[in-house]
């Protein structure tokens, strides 16, 4: 193991602080929350689950403990990776998710039609009073 090169680790335990990754030739290791994105991220079990695979890139190598240091935000972007349940899982850079809104649109001109039926108050009504 040397320092900057990029493993697949697998989690095997989350905690308030990081994710402890699991790699071959009995190496463990730490992917600290500061380690994990640019942005802030206020809570770990959002991003990461135990049992994914992830790519990251080793910081520190202890030999002795066989333990590593390591960092997903280092990772160059077109080699990122996340395996979760057997499905790799692309991380991308503002990624955009392409949401169907075809049946809000449909019923959008309904809910107008009763908001309007609801509030409106006619002439009529006015002269009345």
């Amino acid at each position: 193991m040397e320092v900057g090169s990029l493993i697949i680790g697998k989690i095997n335990r989350i905690v308030q602080y990081g994710a402890f990754l699991e790699f071959d030739e009995g190496y463990r290791g730490l992917l600290h929350i500061s380690e994990m994105s640019k942005k802030y991220i206020r809570d770990i079990t959002r991003f990461a689950h135990v049992g994914d695979e992830i790519k990251v890139k080793i910081l520190e190598v202890d030999e002795e403990n066989k333990f590593l240091h390591v960092s997903l935000k280092q990772v160059p972007l077109n080699e990122k990776m996340l395996k979760r349940e057997g499905k790799i899982v692309e991380i991308k850079k503002n990624q955009i998710k392409n949401v169907d809104i075809s049946k809000l649109q449909d019923k959008l001109d309904e809910w107008v039609d009763n908001t309007l039926e609801e509030n409106v108050t006619y002439d009529e009504d006015k002269s009345n009073a």
